[in-house]
This record gives C-alpha cells, structure tokens and sequence, in this order.
C-alpha cells in the first residue's frame, strides 16, 4: 500500500464520539465535524469507532428495532461515497470502525480505509465472531496498512484470539487498532487489551465511544492509548465528547516493528494455524 504520511512523526485522532442510534444522517454529520477537528489539530488520520454511522444494531442494548436494509451497505454505497467526500474535502485519512458490508448475498462486518481522492483503497472483514453477529460470514484475510507506520487492524472479538495480532505483529505492525464492540459487555475485555500490547511488543489504540438513544446516553466504552509495556497512557471515558491525538515518533515505531519480524516460513506455519480458527463461526 501506499505510504500517505511522510512526516517524521505521525499523529493521528482518535474521537471519543457519540453516536445516535439509528440516526445516520446525524452521525454522519457528526463525522464531518470530527474530520473538521483532526484536519485543525494538525491530524491526517482520523479514526471512527464501531458502527459510526448507525449504532450497534446487532446487539441488543436497546428496545428499537432498524431495518436491515437501513443498516447495510454496499461498497461503494451511500456511507463510503459519503466519506471519500469528507477525507478529499480535509485532505485526510480516515480509518474506520466496522459497517456491516453487504456484498451479493452475504453481509460482513467490514473497516474501511478512504484515501483523500481515492475513495476506498482497502477493507478489512471481521474474522472472529461473536455471538450477536447473526447473519453475519467471517473474513478470511488479515489487513495491515501502511500510515507513515505499519498498523494492524482488529475488529471487536478480533481481539480475543492471540493469533491474529501475533500474525500481524509478524507481519511488521508496531501499532493494532482494536475497533471494540459499543456494548457494556465489551468492558470486561480491558486487560486483554493490555495483554495483546505486552504480547506483542505493540501500542494498541482502542477505539471506544457513547451510545445515544431517544436522546439519552446508554452505553460509554472507553478509548485508549496502551503502550508496549501495557501502560495505559490515555484513556477517554464518560458521556463528554473528545478528540486525542496520538503523537509518535516513527524511528520509534520502526524499531518496536524489527522486533517482532519472523522468517517466512513461521509466519506461513501461523498463518495456517489461524486459518483452522477462521472455520470458528463466533463465541
């Protein structure tokens, strides 16, 4: 992929944004507005949480139901062409949470990555999935982008299975970024996110952000920076909306990212080992 940061150092916004339940033509507003404010904090990344654009609609949090066809989208469709707009309008990448993609008669959970004047220049599908993914196929490809630094991407109960960071983390990425699931029981997951980082020698950005419902705020899970040693260096919790930018120094990142390397051939051996606990359908 190509490399779209050039800086010595690379900054990149992480919102702890409020998202309305099935209310997309809000939340998608509410993008714009968050593009605005990573675009004047001096960010070329800015990162989306899961389901930005309409809420967890899978999960069962509160009594309203959407329609399929309002939660599903195509790709290219109305929330991709809607994105590549606002990242050509302030020149930056943005990295998304997953939309539940729907290609031909499957529907996936699905991050995106959209260039300024590219559109989508690449996607990765949820592989491990949990138990309110109904309906949902898993992906068979593990994704890492090239932002100025090497990052991984994990999708919610991605998270939980070792061998997909560990893969990633061979594969050269010094940075995962944990899309978590905007459900209270996601809460319980926070030192495995502190493991995945001490594992593998890697700072994890976990993507959180608040629930809002018939104009009350249900559910709050918490973003945050951990650092390789499992440090948590920041953390964004309650119902107040905020946009922090991780600064870091790619020298640094270059170096985190040789530690981990691993000889073709093992890399082939763990990827196979994965692909068996692909064929897991969800927790």
């Amino acid at each position: 992929m190509v490399n779209y940061v050039s800086d010595d150092r690379i900054l990149i916004a992480i919102p702890h944004m409020r998202i309305y339940y099935g209310a997309k033509r809000k939340n998608l507003d509410k993008v714009a507005q968050l593009a605005h404010s990573a675009k004047e904090m001096g960010s070329p990344i800015l990162l989306l949480p899961s389901m930005f654009y309409i809420g967890p609609v899978l999960d069962r949090i509160v009594r309203s139901r959407i329609s399929r066809k309002s939660a599903t989208e195509t790709i290219p469709g109305t929330v991709t062409n809607y994105l590549s707009v606002i990242a050509s309008r302030y020149g930056i990448i943005i990295v998304t949470g997953p939309i539940i993609e729907r290609a031909g008669p499957k529907l996936y959970m699905t991050s995106l990555v959209i260039a300024p004047f590219k559109g989508v220049i690449s996607r990765y599908r949820k592989i491990f999935l949990g138990k309110n993914d109904e309906n949902i196929s898993p992906g068979h490809e593990i994704l890492h982008i090239e932002l100025g630094i090497r990052m991984g991407l994990l999708i919610e109960e991605d998270v939980l299975i070792p061998e997909i960071a560990h893969v990633l983390k061979l594969m050269g990425a010094s940075m995962l970024i944990v899309f978590q699931r905007i459900n209270p029981g996601f809460l319980k997951y926070r030192h495995v996110l502190i493991s995945r980082a001490i594992e593998n020698s890697a700072f994890v950005i976990a993507v959180g952000g608040i629930l809002n419902f018939n104009g009350e705020d249900v559910v709050e899970i918490p973003s945050m920076l951990i650092d390789d040693e499992g440090n948590i260096v920041e953390e964004i919790k309650g119902f107040e909306e905020r946009v922090y930018v991780v600064e870091a120094s790619k020298e640094r990142f270059s170096k985190l990212a040789s530690k981990g390397k691993a000889d073709l051939q093992l890399l082939k051996n763990l990827y196979k080992y994965l692909k068996l606990i692909m064929k897991r359908s969800f927790i």
